[in-house]
């Protein structure tokens, strides 16, 4: 027997990561993190393999089939490693680079292991050679072994620099709204339309139409998963099918019969992983954080796993996860006002909040006095980012859609609340409309504003606060001089 035979190895492990590579180079590459040599391969052809792979690396060329073959060609290798069918073999045995990381521990972790029984069997022969300098050997042996077992520990402790050689810019599906690789949480009361919103975006992405802000769509993957952990496929179906949505490239994530989503168990996890690789996607939505967390949104320890599972999603895959949250409820004397939205209205743990890198709030606002409509405009806002600029908030409104259903309206200027008009601004309206049959003297509208409740401090404010409106007839110190509305090309101008 071969006593190699014997000897540690992950000949799987080799394969996988080799696969990794061929499959998805950019997620392989950074999972491994350039500490992995050729050296610490166990077959030799693996070893000629990865060594074309780093070749390809340092070239800045792509790591795919044809470049690679004809690589090990030029070294010689193709037949040695069993032709250019075995990296075809090799390509489908890692289903994705995801665990491109843990493969490299194991090669690396059994090569250590295989290098320390070689210094053992070094010790053993000094150890039976009396002329054998002693103290040099130590020395030697020593110097060895201190690096076998320190190396990995060293490799924690690296500067900035070389990480950030590994980092990729950031990436977007929406630039400025839905970062790819990170949590993007949107958040309002219930009944504002969250997944009505979260279902757009979808038919935006699927259909590669502008996002609502009108900057274009991008994207190179069509499909979105949506997990309805509110268990209501039935109101996503009429909806998608009133917009005339492509059904094909939504996929839909459900519980198991008599069962609830919970992504703090392993099951769940796993079906969502497998969705992912099957289907990849562009977009993840979660539908919502409260319905997939059976402990709640306020048990911090099972939300500091549910969103770091959803983060290592987000970023294993680069996609977009857009995670849908409620606010908490305002006590009687907020509800009809409007304090716009701030992080410290999302509800349970904080960490929520901390995990996302974007966070939208979605809020109703009441655009005319009295008016409760809840189908009346929309504000949608970004309310943190860790990274960009904050853009524009958006207006958006529900409006019936023939022959049943609703569609939503964009645009760009966001809906302002209705707010009681001040004294002066009242004033500034009641000028105005005075003026527009005649010019009138400061005194006639100082008497006539003694009726309107206006006192005459109120009208001269007024005057001043609109300004160019209002022109002077005979200047300012006149006893004839009179207000009148200016007028601009020919009429009087609307202000």
């Amino acid at each position: 027997m071969n006593k190699r035979d014997h000897e540690p190895r992950n000949i799987q492990a080799e394969e996988a990561l080799l696969g990794a590579f061929i499959i998805d180079e950019h997620e392989a590459a950074r999972k491994v993190n350039g500490r992995l040599k050729p050296e610490h391969f166990y077959l030799k052809k693996h070893t000629y393999i990865y060594e074309a792979i780093r070749t390809l690396q340092a070239r800045g060329d792509p790591i795919d089939f044809v470049l690679l073959t004809t690589e090990l060609e030029k070294r010689g290798y193709l037949q040695t490693i069993g032709g250019a069918a075995y990296l075809v073999q090799l390509s489908s045995i890692a289903p994705s680079a995801i665990h491109a990381g843990n493969y490299a521990n194991e090669i690396y972790d059994t090569w250590r292991r295989r290098h320390l029984l070689s210094l053992l069997g070094d010790i053993s022969k000094i150890a039976h050679n009396e002329g054998e300098d002693l103290a040099q050997a130590a020395d030697t042996i020593q110097a060895q072994l201190s690096e076998l077992l320190h190396t990995q520990q060293d490799r924690r402790f690296q500067n900035f620099a070389s990480i950030a050689a590994t980092l990729t810019p950031i990436e977007w599906t929406w630039k400025d709204w839905m970062p790819r690789g990170m949590i993007t949480l949107l958040g309002a009361v219930p009944g504002a339309g969250k997944s009505m919103i979260a279902l757009d975006l979808a038919k935006r992405i699927i259909h590669g139409e502008p996002f609502p802000d009108g900057q274009p769509n991008l994207t190179q993957r069509k499909n979105v998963i949506y997990v309805d952990a509110e268990l209501v496929p039935q109101l996503l179906k009429a909806r998608a099918e009133a917009w005339g949505l492509d059904c094909s490239r939504l996929f839909l994530m459900l519980p198991r019969p008599n069962d609830m989503i919970d992504f703090g168990r392993d099951e769940y996890r796993k079906q969502l992983h497998a969705m992912i690789q099957q289907v990849d996607p562009e977009l993840v939505i979660i539908d919502s954080l409260s319905s997939v967390s059976i402990k709640g949104e306020n048990n911090v320890e099972d939300i500091r796993g549910i969103m770091g599972f959803f983060n290592e999603i987000a970023s294993t895959y680069n996609i977009s996860l857009l995670l849908i949250h409620h606010l908490r409820k305002r006590g009687g004397q907020q509800m009809g006002q409007d304090l716009g939205i701030s992080i410290d209205d999302f509800r349970g743990s904080s960490h929520i909040i901390a995990m996302s890198r974007s966070v939208m709030g979605l809020s109703v606002v009441q655009a005319a006095p009295g008016d409760n409509n809840h189908n009346g405009p929309r504000k949608m806002e970004i309310v943190k980012t860790n990274l960009a600029a904050y853009p524009q908030a958006l207006g958006c409104e529900f409006l019936p859609l023939h022959p049943e259903g609703v569609f939503l309206k964009w645009t760009r200027d966001a809906p302002k609340p209705y707010r009681e008009p001040t004294k002066a601004e009242l004033c500034m309206a009641w000028i105005k409309d005075m003026l527009t049959s005649g010019p009138m003297s400061p005194a006639e509208l100082v008497d006539a504003g003694k009726n309107e409740g206006f006192s005459r401090a109120t009208v001269y404010r007024a005057r001043k606060d609109l300004g160019n409106c209002i022109e002077d007839t005979d200047g300012r110190q006149s006893p004839n001089n009179k207000w009148a509305l200016k007028e601009k090309e020919g009429s009087i101008s609307d202000f």
